[in-house]
Order: C-alpha cells, then sequence, then structure tokens
C-alpha cells in the first residue's frame, strides 16, 4: 500500500492563548449556561453558582481553575454521575 506523505511546511505557526486573538469566554460563559439549564436547573436563574451570576466572576473562576474538571466540579458545583 503506497504511503501518502501528509507533511505541510510551514514558515510559522500561530498559537492562540484565549483572548489574545479572540476572547471565546463569552461564548463559553453562554454556552455553559445553556448547558447548566438543560442538565441541572436547579443551578440556574436565581440558584446559580457565585461564578456564574456575571462574566467577571467566571473570568475569575476559569483564571483559577486547573482544568475544565475542576472548573466545573469546584466552581460551578458539579460532578460526574456517582461522585
Amino acid at each position: 500500500m503506497p504511503q501518502i506523505n501528509n507533511r505541510i511546511k510551514a514558515d510559522a505557526i500561530l498559537w492562540d492563548f484565549d483572548g489574545t486573538l479572540a476572547d471565546s469566554a463569552a461564548k463559553n460563559y453562554n454556552i455553559t449556561l445553556q448547558i447548566l439549564a438543560r442538565v441541572a436547573p436547579h443551578l440556574t436563574d436565581g440558584n446559580l453558582p457565585s461564578w456564574l451570576q456575571n462574566k467577571t466572576n467566571y473570568h475569575k473562576a476559569i483564571q483559577s481553575a486547573e482544568n475544565w474538571r475542576d472548573l466545573y466540579r469546584d466552581f460551578f458545583g458539579m460532578a460526574l454521575a456517582g461522585q
């Protein structure tokens, strides 16, 4: 079987840390609220964790969490089933 060479010659690689070129925090915040409304309606409206009550708090939470799992567990009060 012939081997296909999929290498791409690049003069540069552009790596975007969130907020450098595109700030997706606002989109992620809104999507998180939509997800909560479906999977944890008890954590919506007046019962939102303080970290989700506004975008400033959300930004502080995502900067403080070590990873996404910790963000949802420690800051948003969500856990995997059975935990």
